[in-house]
């Protein structure tokens, strides 16, 4: 379990969730491959009607899941619908605790749209959301880190080869310079491969 990866295909359960749920200094989790790999499945096992642990968490580890940047959503709306899940799993009982979980919802990285839908959801769970208190907001604007990456390395410019590396953001379709990754050798027409987190390029 300790080797867990975003690959592995066992479903976390019980044994899992006690190893995560283990509070050590200022973390709920000890492991942190676990931690990733909870990260990586929550949203999807969840929607998928597979995982049921996630309605037995308690709402400070609810909050340290839904919070994380590297937390696998599309976007902040299925953040709020996991969350929504949670707390109308026990509503009597985990409805107070709203204030204090909203802000794990990067609200300022929904779109009108998604903005509109998560407000219906509140009155219908009869949240005032007229209430200022009720409307505190997440100050965080950064956006989740994107687990699938797009990376083109050299290639061939107007004036020749390149030796820029450039990443596509493919939530925001934006593709960033990352000159930290750039060296001296211009190429084109070459391949490139990973190995042990190492890049490694062949020429032609």
């Amino acid at each position: 379990l300790l080797t867990l990866t975003k690959k592995t295909a066992l479903p976390y359960g019980d044994y899992v969730l006690d190893i995560c749920l283990m509070k050590q200094k200022r973390h709920f989790f000890t492991d942190f491959q676990v931690f990733e790999y909870v990260l990586y499945t929550v949203n999807e096992t969840v929607v998928s009607g597979r995982n049921l642990d996630f309605f037995r968490l308690k709402h400070e580890h609810l909050y340290e899941i839904l919070d994380a940047d590297l937390l696998n959503v599309d976007n902040e709306l299925e953040v709020w619908l996991l969350l929504r899940r949670w707390i109308l799993a026990d509503r009597k009982n985990r409805l107070r605790l709203f204030r204090k979980l909203i802000k794990s919802v990067r609200y300022y990285q929904l779109n009108d749209k998604q903005k509109e839908k998560m407000n219906k959801d509140l009155l219908q769970m009869k949240i005032d959301i007229t209430n200022e208190n009720n409307r505190q907001w997440s100050s965080n604007i950064t956006p989740r880190i994107p687990r699938e990456l797009l990376v083109a390395i050299g290639g061939w410019e107007k004036t020749g080869p390149s030796n820029t590396v450039e990443v596509l953001d493919i939530k925001n379709n934006i593709w960033r310079r990352v000159e930290a990754f750039q060296d001296e050798r211009k190429v084109a027409y070459h391949e490139c491969l990973v190995i042990d987190k190492v890049c490694c390029r062949s020429y032609l």
